[in-house]
């Protein structure tokens, strides 16, 4: 818990050098006044894996929601205006004094909200370091403005695939069919909303196009080539992340500045070369690395070096049941109920992390579940305590620990059912 909380700090003090007045004014705004309507509410709990583990988990619908922020006093609250959530537990404060006390206070002139407005202003004069970068605003469903940062297409194509545009680009006439089958092809969507550059879309599409052949790019647009003027330098890289037991994983030396005891792994060499690229461009810790990599959607471990030691249980001696129905059963919408109820009792306990950090359909399916700040703290207790996870081991015999799910929890999470056709298998 004070794990998350402290890396919350850290990440909003890194937005509060890059926001804008009219961002400031809409937090201040939310900090007045808190949302209790369509915002993410998460609560902590003891895991029913593991009896001394908090795990915070994230309420599926807003009746819910609001009946667990009527339920939690005022000092078992705690609204963040930066990602715009509640936390709620009962263990966060003492007990509140009865109302006349508290209306006693506010009589007397405590709790101004003048005092905690001239706090704000103070917080963010204080840490305002330069301009932010260019946003844009839309309307969300409950009419409230949000940011939205602009999306930047080259530094996209060059972090993620490797593609270096020509030093002399040349305004060409744009084939838009062409350009939005390519946006497809890198997972952004078509038309208005990825609009095509005329200096540089010709050069994008050759590449994105060249990604999906037999022969591949060329080698003055592919930073893999050594001859390309903007080259991966191999020999940095094989000493910053190295290879063993099919992983890649990246060195603590690698990370400027690195307090945790963990890392990032990555299993193949497109991943690696991904990471690589991000460390060059940023100075990341692994937590930072991981949250991006979350954005992303990207799979990865957080890998931590643990000595082996005799324990009693194994993944192995996790059962979790498949739901198995008869070949003439009809689904209702109450067995949608009963799968988001599985699928959050799996997701609630320490190893839930898993799932955010298998990336794909799954981690999007854990975000509703989870925030992705719980997968940036490394291993938990299952791993660190109980060794329950998956390890790789290095050329020296180190083992590197994280934590994973079996593969019916993450059929549960999928909403996988096993039914019966009334035909015999020969």
């Amino acid at each position: 818990m004070v794990s998350l909380f402290q890396a919350r700090e850290a990440r909003n003090l890194e937005k509060a050098a890059k926001e804008t007045p009219e961002a400031r004014q809409r937090r201040l705004n939310r900090e007045r006044k808190p949302p209790q309507n369509k915002v993410p509410v998460y609560v902590w709990d003891w895991s029913d894996e593991d009896p001394l583990q908090l795990v915070r988990i994230r309420i599926t619908t807003n009746r819910e929601s609001k009946d667990a922020l009527e339920s939690h006093r005022l000092s078992q609250s705690i609204y963040d205006s930066w990602s715009n959530e509640w936390d709620l537990c009962e263990y966060f404060g003492e007990e509140e004094e009865d109302e006349e006390s508290l209306s006693q206070d506010v009589f007397d002139g405590h709790n101004d909200p003048a005092d905690n407005e001239a706090g704000h202003k103070a917080y963010i004069a204080d840490h305002i370091q330069g301009p932010a970068p260019f946003v844009v605003s839309s309307p969300e469903d409950d009419g409230s403005p949000s940011e939205v940062t602009s999306f930047d297409i080259l530094d996209h194509m060059s972090t993620h695939y490797g593609l270096v545009c020509p030093l002399l680009p040349q305004a060409q006439a744009v084939d838009h069919e062409a350009w939005d089958l390519c946006m497809k092809a890198v997972g952004r969507v078509a038309g208005p909303k990825n609009p095509s550059l005329p200096d540089f879309h010709e050069s994008i599409i050759r590449f994105i196009n060249a990604l999906q052949s037999s022969n591949g790019p060329s080698s003055d647009t592919f930073d893999v080539f050594p001859s390309n003027r903007v080259t991966i330098n191999t020999n940095r890289f094989f000493r910053d992340i190295i290879s063993f037991d099919n992983f890649f994983v990246v060195q603590r030396h690698a990370f400027q500045p690195n307090p945790l005891p963990w890392t990032i792994a990555v299993s193949d060499l497109p991943r690696a070369l991904f990471v690589f690229r991000l460390l060059l461009k940023h100075s990341l810790t692994p937590a930072s690395l991981a949250r991006m990599l979350l954005e992303e959607g990207v799979a990865f471990r957080t890998v931590l070096p643990l000595a082996d030691v005799h324990v009693k249980l194994s993944l192995h001696d996790i059962v979790t049941i498949v739901p198995i129905q008869l070949s003439n059963y009809k689904f209702k919408p109450s067995d949608y109920e009963v799968y988001i109820h599985q699928r959050a009792m799996i997701l609630s306990s320490p190893r839930g992390r898993a799932a955010l950090l298998r990336g794909g359909i799954i981690g999007r399916l854990a975000k509703e579940h989870l925030a992705i700040e719980s997968a940036c703290l490394g291993p938990s207790s299952s791993v660190t305590i109980h060794r329950i996870g998956f390890n790789i081991t290095d050329n020296t015999g180190k083992m590197y620990w994280d934590d994973q799910l079996t593969e019916d929890e993450v059929n549960v999470i999928c909403g996988l059912h096993r039914c019966y056709t009334g035909m015999q298998r020969i």
